[in-house]
């Protein structure tokens, strides 16, 4: 591993790699292009063992030695100093940004997300779409989609994310051994069809509007998910605050469209999809922020898109706040490759080893303890956040096939205000000191609550244990029996009396 350089306050690992982006420039940035200096200066009360990073930009070094010196990596032979770390002084309290006394239902959480007022402007928007279908010769009944259907259409969605079948039919298959009574009442098969067909994001005219700009600087290419991206970005940030450690990171939505916002990535399991740059959080995974990456048109400075990324996910108010980034240039890391580590917040080494299988040369395995680099250990630690957020959206998304783009991006826009609905719910449940629901349970609890359903059905079966009570005195017609308990009688029935025509049978045998 290379030498430890004075960068920014962040992690960032660079690594080598063969693996390229079709249709991506690559992320990593050259730092001998930029034009500004790094140099460090002492802190104010006076220790030498403490530097800060200032970067002056449009101003070179005089001559190609000096140039060298500022920006040469550290040997081993260099004293291993310590960074100053800031204090972490967050502008809010780490956590739920809603009230710990009031009791919040999963239908609470997630209307912090998908709220009334962005579901108006969504059916006002598919209203219009279907308007404009059926103008065009569609062949379907419509009527207007009005909020709670909405809801009650999202329900549905999550519905299918737990009970998974192999066709949308299969939901509304009557008369079969498999067929489930629920998606039956809550609306028709043909029904949530053509609001999937529908489903529309921005206003239909606009969009027009904005199609005649391709090939400008004008056009957006995101602009039919705008009413909703900016809402769900917006609350992102609004209702939760994010702890010390951060990570950014790379996600893909997996789609194969063919549009230019489109990226393959060998890299990865998903290899063709939308790539999303994810802002996280470390302790519970927790989508703070996140951008869609459209290609090369987001290179807006001089600094390279890495930079980019990083400083559009953070907030103003988190500079100079203490908070801790991790990421990662690349995001495949193999072995035979040397990995390159900045730090500003770690010290070169620390003392800590690693145990590590090393074959011997008689041929055998042994452990052995290798020294392992704070920044190296700490990165491994740390860089689990939208790991654990991708983990949480994968056990129950919403996403399914659809014919168009901007609907498979709704659909991770809803698997992420469920998840951080989710994340929501087991931080207040911390406060209070009580067990959160599990995330199946969170899930059909509200599924129920969009759906308007009861989550239990009330049993047809009476209570456990109850015993007949006598509403009248009958004989029951034959001797009786004394028993031990005193007032109680059992009665014996009597025995079955031969017929005339049984007894001639009986001796003719």
């Amino acid at each position: 591993m290379a030498g430890r350089r004075r960068t920014a306050e962040v992690v960032v690992v660079l690594e080598k790699s063969d693996e390229e982006e079709v249709g991506a420039e690559s992320e990593v940035s050259d730092y001998d292009d930029e034009e500004y200096r790094f140099r460090s200066s002492e802190e104010d009360d006076g220790s030498s063992e403490a530097h800060t990073l200032k970067v002056e930009p449009h101003s070179r070094p005089s001559s190609p030695t000096q140039e060298a010196a500022l920006l040469s990596w550290m040997t081993a032979e260099d004293p291993d100093i310590t960074p100053h770390v800031s204090r972490f002084q967050p502008a809010r309290s780490p956590g739920p940004q809603l009230n710990s006394n009031s009791t919040h239902t999963p239908l609470d959480l997630f209307k912090l997300f998908f709220d009334v007022e962005t579901v108006q402007t969504l059916c006002k928007n598919t209203n219009k779409q279907a308007a404009k279908m059926i103008k065009q010769g569609k062949k379907y009944g419509w009527t207007d989609l009005q909020v709670e259907e909405f809801y009650r259409f999202v329900g549905l969605l999550l519905y299918m994310s737990i009970v998974k079948l192999d066709r949308i039919a299969d939901y509304w298959r009557q008369n079969h051994l498999f067929s489930l009574p629920f998606p039956v009442g809550i609306m028709t098969r043909d029904r949530y069809r053509t609001i999937s067909w529908n489903l529309h994001l921005s206003d239909p005219d606009e969009d027009v509007c904005n199609n005649r700009k391709k090939g400008t600087a004008e056009h957006d290419r995101l602009f039919q998910l705008k009413p909703l991206l900016n809402t769900i970005r917006t609350a992102c940030k609004s209702f939760y605050h994010p702890h010390r450690d951060l990570t950014v990171d790379q996600r893909m939505v997996a789609s194969k469209a063919k549009i230019p916002v489109t990226q393959y990535w060998r890299a990865k399991p998903t290899k063709w999809g939308f790539k999303l740059f994810v802002l996280a959080d470390v302790r519970n995974g927790y989508t703070v922020d996140f951008s869609i990456y459209t290609g090369k048109s987001d290179v807006s400075s001089q600094h390279g898109l890495a930079y980019d990324v990083v400083m559009s996910l953070m907030k103003p108010e988190y500079l100079g706040s203490g908070f801790h980034i991790y990421m990662a240039q690349t995001p495949s890391r193999k072995n035979q490759n040397e990995v390159s580590v900045c730090s500003t917040i770690h010290p070169a080494h620390s003392g800590k080893t690693v145990q590590r299988r090393v074959k011997q040369q008689d041929g055998s395995w042994a452990k052995v303890s290798v020294p392992c680099p704070t920044p190296v250990r700490e990165y491994n630690e740390h860089m689990g956040g939208t790991d654990l957020s991708d983990q949480f959206i994968q056990y129950y998304s919403a996403q399914h096939k659809t014919m168009r783009w901007y609907r498979c991006l709704f659909y991770h826009f809803v698997d992420v205000a469920t998840t951080n609905s989710y994340v929501i719910h087991k931080e207040l449940c911390m406060a209070w000191q009580t067990k959160p629901l599990s995330r199946r349970a969170f899930m059909e609890a509200l599924i129920a609550e969009l759906c308007g359903k009861p989550l239990q059905k009330a049993s047809p079966r009476g209570p456990k244990g109850h015993l007949p009570v006598a509403i009248a005195d009958i004989p029951c017609g034959g001797p009786q029996q004394e028993s031990h308990a005193g007032s109680q009688e059992l009665c014996v029935l009597p025995e079955p009396r031969q017929t005339e025509s049984h007894a001639v049978e009986m001796q003719g045998m």
